[in-house]
C-alpha cells in the first residue's frame, strides 16, 4: 500500500484543503462540489475504537463548508474496517470496490508489433474527446462532467498529467493518461471506444505509458480497476499484480 498511499496523498495536496486525522485525512475543494472524488475522507488505517460516526464528525462539517453533494469515504483496508463498511451499507450507502494494481515501470515492455501510440498536446479538440469518454465511466451528470473537466485543466494538467492516444479510421480510437508524482505514476482513464475494441489498443496504450513513466523518472506504476473483470486480466497480462482491494462508501450528503 506504500506506493498508492504516497501517490494518493501527493495528488490530494493539489486540491484546496487536506485536514489530517488519526485515521487518514479529509480532503475538500469548494471549486468542485459535485465531484465526490475530491470531497471525501481518506481512511488509511484502522485505529482503536474508530467508528463511522467519528469519521463523519470530521467529514460532514468540511463537506458543508464547500457545499459538497455527496458523502464519500475511501477505505484503504476494507477487510480490517468491516464494521465501518457494514454501518455505511446498512443505511443505504453505495459500496464499490477497486483492485489496486502495481508494476515496476522497467518491467513493462512492448510486444511486437505494436499499434502506434501518440502523446497528445491536450488542446480543446482533444479535451472534447476526453469529455465524451466520460460516458465510458458512467458519468452522465453534466455538472459533474463540467467539474471533472475543470479539474483536468486547472489541477491535473498543471501538475504534469500527460495524455496518449491511438488514431484509427481517422478518429481517436483509444486514449489513456499518466500522472507522475514523485517515484510513483498513476495510469488512468484507459478507454477504447466501441468501434475499435479487440484490436489490442488498450494494452498498447498502457505499455506506451509505462515507457514514458520510466523515461520520466517513475519507478512504479499504480492503477485502479474493477476486481476480477476483463480489465484486471489485461493488466495482469502486461505485468501488473494486485496489491490489495480498496472500498468506497458513497451516499448523498445531508449537508450539500
Amino acid at each position: 500500500m506504500e506506493h498508492l498511499g504516497r501517490l494518493w496523498a501527493a495528488l490530494d495536496h493539489r486540491f484546496e484543503r487536506v485536514q489530517p486525522h488519526r485515521w487518514g485525512a479529509v480532503v475538500t475543494d469548494a471549486r468542485f462540489p459535485d465531484v465526490w472524488d475530491v470531497n471525501y475522507a481518506r481512511v488509511e488505517r484502522m485505529q482503536p475504537g474508530l467508528t463511522l460516526s467519528e469519521i463523519e464528525r470530521s467529514l460532514d462539517p468540511a463537506l458543508a463548508r464547500v457545499g459538497a453533494k455527496h458523502r464519500h469515504l475511501v477505505l484503504f483496508d476494507p477487510d480490517g474496517m468491516s464494521e465501518i463498511l457494514v454501518a455505511g451499507s446498512s443505511r443505504g450507502a453505495v459500496v464499490t470496490w477497486d483492485s489496486v494494481m502495481t508494476v515496476a515501470a522497467s518491467a513493462v515492455r512492448p510486444p511486437p508489433p505494436e499499434p502506434r501510440v501518440q502523446e497528445v498536446d491536450p488542446d480543446a479538440a482533444f479535451l472534447d474527446v476526453v469529455r465524451g469518454s466520460l460516458a465510458e465511466f458512467d458519468v452522465d451528470d453534466e455538472r459533474v462532467a463540467e467539474e471533472l473537466m475543470a479539474i483536468e485543466t486547472t489541477v491535473l494538467l498543471p501538475a504534469g498529467k500527460r495524455w496518449f492516444r491511438i488514431v484509427a479510421d481517422e478518429r481517436v480510437a483509444a486514449l489513456g493518461s499518466l500522472l507522475r508524482l514523485g517515484e510513483e505514476a498513476l495510469v488512468d482513464h484507459i478507454v477504447t471506444f466501441a468501434f475499435a475494441r479487440r484490436r489490442g489498443y488498450a494494452e498498447a496504450i498502457v505499455r506506451a505509458i509505462a515507457r514514458a513513466a520510466e523515461a520520466g523518472g517513475a519507478s512504479t506504476l499504480v492503477l485502479l480497476t474493477d476486481p476480477g473483470g476483463p480489465a484486471e486480466r489485461l493488466y495482469q497480462r502486461i505485468g501488473f499484480r494486485r496489491a490489495r482491494r480498496i472500498a468506497s462508501l458513497r451516499e448523498r450528503s445531508d449537508t450539500g
